[in-house]
């Protein structure tokens, strides 16, 4: 009885790494979407890129950040955001890139509970149209197809994982994580 509660038990941190790594990779996807876009914002897009790639790749390093510090990033992050609106106003379009880049990537490195996986989607799914809409492109197309059935199986994960109460973030054990055991 005992092991079949930890069997559950592990499973369901198993969910809850999948559901952060697939997270991650929808970011990546939105990222490469913006990325054809003709913006300024080369160096904040890389380093998200990057900030995203650590959270797919390296796990345990983004759940080492303390769990305090993402107090305090939420509402700098609004401050910067409004600031960088009115300093570039009338021009919305690059200042509305550089907060849904800002906020992907704080989505995709905070704890997140099942909304802010919701959020997360819209916020990818938003980037996508955007650069799609703006750039006219095929590659619109091919990002679509990629995207479609990543950010449906995550929604499936998060369903999955959710067991319908409002908790706190979890905070995902990846110590014993490892890349065969999960795949």
């Amino acid at each position: 009885m005992l092991t079949e509660r930890r069997q559950v038990r592990l499973r369901l941190e198993e969910m809850h790494q999948l559901k952060h790594l697939m997270g991650a990779l929808l970011a990546l996807l939105s990222f490469w979407a913006i990325a054809a876009l003709d913006t300024s914002s080369w160096g904040l897009l890389f380093l998200s890129a990057l900030a995203a790639g650590a959270a797919l790749f390296f796990p345990r390093s983004i759940a080492r950040i303390p769990g305090r510090s993402w107090t305090w990033v939420g509402p700098v992050l609004l401050c910067v955001i409004a600031v960088d609106f009115a300093l570039h106003l009338p021009e919305f379009i690059e200042p509305l890139l550089r907060m849904v880049v800002l906020l992907v990537s704080y989505r995709v490195l905070a704890p997140r509970r099942p909304r802010e996986d919701l959020q997360l989607v819209l916020l990818c799914l938003f980037c996508l149209v955007l650069s799609g809409v703006l750039t006219v492109s095929l590659l619109f197309a091919f990002q679509i197809l990629l995207f479609t059935p990543l950010a449906m199986a995550l929604l499936f994960v998060i369903c999955l994982v959710d067991h319908g109460e409002d908790v706190p973030p979890s905070g995902i054990s990846w110590e014993n994580f490892r890349w065969s055991h999960l795949l």
